[in-house]
């Protein structure tokens, strides 16, 4: 946060506007990719970045997606980050962005477990055959179908643009 919020506007338009541009970018993809690592494992968590009170409290899982899919789109679009080559594997690149972005929507898309204490329920699309146990239920969000296209897009995005790898 320190590093997307800390780059004033004046730096941006200046003769480096472009590499603190690519800097915010692989910021956003650092902090997607751990967002995503965290939900994985803990499902909702505080997130500074969409309830910014001084003691964050757990955010909704779709809220922490919705945020990091928004700096993806924002990243990939900006035209900052590099394509992947042989010798810049191992940075967040535009191809690693875009795959990223496609994984965190078909699991935005999907079907959880969710607390209904912290995600309100009529964001939710219920499974059929489950019953709701200790204020939780397994559903998915009902704007499900916007998250498989934005997946559709960015892996059709990756298939087309494999960069300068081989796999020979």
């Amino acid at each position: 946060v320190v590093v997307i919020n800390g780059v004033s506007e004046e730096q941006l338009a200046g003769d480096e506007g472009k590499e603190y541009r690519k800097l915010i970018d692989e910021a956003k993809v650092m902090r997607a990719t751990c967002y995503r690592e965290l939900i994985k494992y803990y499902g909702d968590v505080p997130a500074r970045f969409i309830n910014s009170s001084e003691e964050p409290s757990l955010s909704s899982r779709l809220d922490i997606y919705d945020q990091i899919i928004k700096d993806l789109q924002e990243a990939t679009n900006s035209a900052c980050l590099d394509q992947v080559t042989t010798i810049n594997k191992d940075q967040f690149t535009l191809q690693y962005a875009y795959a990223l972005l496609g994984r965190i929507a078909l699991e935005r898309a999907g079907y959880q477990t969710f607390r209904l204490d912290i995600t309100d329920a009529s964001r939710l699309e219920k499974h059929s055959d489950y019953t709701d146990v200790n204020d939780a239920t397994y559903a998915r969000a009902t704007d499900y179908k916007t998250y498989y296209d934005i997946a559709y897009n960015a892996f059709e995005w990756v298939t087309k643009n494999m960069g300068g790898i081989s796999f020979n």
